[in-house]
Order: C-alpha cells, then structure tokens, then sequence
C-alpha cells in the first residue's frame, strides 16, 4: 500500500510537472533535450522528455530521484522527436521525411506529423493533403497544446503517472515539444479555412483553430498565454503523442456512449466486477494461468487502475475513448507480467475462412485479430496467452477539468 509521504509526493510531482509547463518564460526545457530545430525564422525548438520520479529513491533519500527510461520509452521518443518538418528533403528508399498539417477530424486543434509518402511530393502534400480530414502517410505522432479541452501536462502527465504507479496499462509515451509560433500561425491559418471548408464555420473543430488561430495572432492578449507560449511569445508549447498501431475500441470495458457516458460506464460488467466486494477467492476460478483467468484478472486491475488514475487526474474525456491492443503476456516467476505485443497474420497469408471471416466483421464492424501463426505457436509453447491490453492513448483532457468520475457517483 501507498504510504501518505508517498502519495504526497506524487501529487508534487505531477505538480511540479505543471508549473515547469506554465511559466511564460525558461532558460531550459523541462527532461532531457532529445532533439534541437531551427525554424526558417531562425527560431530555436526543442524536443524534451520529461523525466519520471522515482518516489522509492525519493522517499529514502530525501532528495528527487528519477527512474530510469525503457528501451520503448527512449526508442519511441527518438521517433517523434526526430520529425523534422522544416526539412525540405523528400522522401526516398533511404530517407523518410516528414511533414506538418492542421489535424482537421474531431474536436482538438492539434498538429498531425505524418510520414511523407514516396509517391507525393511535399509541395503536393501541403497543398492538396493537407486541406483533407483523412491525411495520406504513416502518422508519427500528434501536436497538441492546452486549447479547447486539451491539457499539455494532463497528456505529459498521465504515462508518468501511471509508471509511478505501476500500472498495466498501455500508454504512448509523451513528450515535450515547442514550435515557432509563426510558424504555428501558418498551420492554424490552414486549419481554420479548412475545418470551415470541410465541417462548416458553426462546426465545434473550426471553432476550436479559431481559438488558437486567434491566440497565435495576439499571444499578448490570450487568456491562455501562460499555457501556450514561452520566450517572450516566439514559441509556442505542448506535447507530442507518438501513434499507436492496431488498437481497437475497447467496447467492453467502454460501456454505452449514448447518455452519460461516466455512469453508463459504471453498469459495465467489469466496474461491476471490480468494485464487488465478493473476494476474489470466492469466484469459482481456478489459480491456472490460462486465457480465461489471465483476461478477467488483467481487466479488472487495469479497470481499478483506470478508476485511480482519471479521479487523481479530473479526467473530463475517458469514456468511449478506451482502446486495447491485443498482447501475449506471460506470468513470470517473479510474480511479474511479460508482454510481447501480437502480429496479425497478413492479408496475403488469410485462409479462404479466414478472409470470409475478417471481411464480415469489417462490415459488422467487429474487430478480428486473426493471429500470426508462426508467433502464436512459439510463445504458446513458451506459456504465453493472449489477452486484450487496455490502452488510453487520448488523455489529453485532465488535470484542470471538471472531475466526471467522482461526478458519477
């Protein structure tokens, strides 16, 4: 169990993480400098990632102590941290370039950085993607800032959080990124002209890129100057999401989105479940490590800290936006958890069945994860099973917001 101190440190953590994030101005970004740009206006950004305390060594030692980054952690924040979109280069067999456009679909003003397609040139991409909702290219990552309901250290906040924690769940792991702000006016520009183009001027994301159009046009005079912009208003602030790949809408655990949404939440089978106060030791199941066991009991501990997480954190946006992956996982000896994300078997590879089957449940849409035979046989023989993963990949929407789930109850 949590001690008080250690809890007391949490919260001055994540508080430290917002007023590091809110100061107007900072000689030095916040975490560890990965990557370093200049702006065509000869503006300096960066790209940083915030470190994570460790409360155990902090706690002992009575100074901050940070934990060290995974190999994931280090290898997705050299990905997105290494998206140049000043760099004028197309994309070849040895070089993947990227590009910048106005995210266009949803609510959320943000930045979608995708990968620029061989076929396409830049000069194309910009003039023609660009203007359209669904963008061609791999996406690296998304942009956002505090706007609308967006928070830059909810969304820098929560994968640290839960590491803290030490949670199960999946989370893609954030980082810290400014831009010239110039050069964010040109973007906002294009997406202000686009969402009205596209979903009409009344539409709820043409308002949203009105809003930081406006900011980015007179930062002196936007009530939200603090949270968005630094060095005397150049650069502006907010957090890179690296995107995810195969996750599927976590219906289940998700409950109904007609209506309230945080109280439908709570007749879910598993909120049921979790908040029981039956023991566990009276369910009738088996101490196995099987399929079946392994999924209910990974649920529930991902429910229960779903539940912790979006109260300590006033998440305002969680329901309908839960996502799973599917993982092979692994009960180690040590009481631990491996996880091995799951390969999909290709289209080419699909049996007649098979593609009769996946072709159905994308016109139902269903999701089918039809596996990856040669994977599937050699982590089964190793005692792996297969299990739905829950990941929260939208938790932009925290820390300053109204709190939906003490709202619920």
């Amino acid at each position: 169990m949590k001690t008080p101190q250690k809890y007391a440190l949490i919260f001055i953590s994540l508080s430290l993480c917002g007023a590091a994030l809110s100061a107007p101005k900072t000689e030095t970004p916040p975490g560890e400098i990965q990557t370093s740009f200049e702006s065509p206006n000869e503006i300096s950004e960066f790209c940083s990632l915030p470190r994570i305390l460790n409360t155990e060594g902090s706690l002992a030692g009575g100074a901050n102590v940070f934990a060290a980054f995974t190999a994931a952690d280090l290898k997705s924040t050299q990905k997105v941290c290494a998206a140049d979109f000043y760099d004028t280069r197309e994309s070849t067999d040895d070089v993947t370039a990227a590009v910048a456009c106005p995210k266009l679909g949803s609510t959320n003003p943000g930045v979608m950085i995708h990968e620029l397609p061989k076929t396409i040139t830049r000069a194309k991409y910009l003039a023609e993607e660009c203007k359209k909702e669904d963008q061609a290219g791999d996406m690296i990552a998304k942009f956002k800032q505090s706007v609308s309901c967006s928070s830059t250290p909810a969304i820098l906040g929560y994968p640290r959080m839960a590491r803290i924690l030490g949670t199960q769940i999946e989370f893609p792991f954030t980082t810290y990124r400014s831009m010239d702000r110039l050069k964010h006016l040109e973007i906002a520009t294009e997406g202000k002209a686009s969402a009205v183009r596209l979903q009409g001027a009344t539409s709820l994301i043409a308002q949203t890129w009105g809003m930081i159009l406006s900011d980015d046009t007179n930062p002196s005079k936007s009530r939200r100057r603090s949270v968005l912009f630094k060095e005397e208003d150049s650069l502006l602030f907010g957090a890179l999401v690296p995107d995810t790949k195969g996750e599927e809408v976590y219906y289940y655990a998700n409950g109904s989105t007609i209506g309230d949404r945080a109280a439908k939440f709570q007749l879910t089978v598993p909120f049921a479940q979790v908040s029981s106060a039956t023991p566990v030791s009276q369910w009738g199941m088996s101490k196995d490590f099987t399929q079946a066991n392994a999924q209910k009991m990974i649920l529930l501990r991902e429910e229960g800290d779903l539940i912790v997480l979006d109260t300590m954190l006033n998440q305002q946006d969680r329901f309908g936006n839960l996502h799973y992956r599917e993982f092979y996982v692994k009960l180690m000896e040590d009481g631990s958890l491996d996880w091995i994300l799951g390969k999909k078997k290709k289209d080419a590879d699909l049996t007649a069945a098979e593609r009769t089957a996946s072709t159905a449940a994308k016109k139902a849409k269903k999701p089918l994860f039809i596996p990856e035979v040669e994977q599937k046989e050699t982590l089964t023989a190793k005692g792996y099973v297969r299990v739905q993963r829950m990941l929260l990949k939208d938790n932009d929407c925290g820390v300053s917001k109204e709190n939906k789930m003490v709202e619920a109850n």
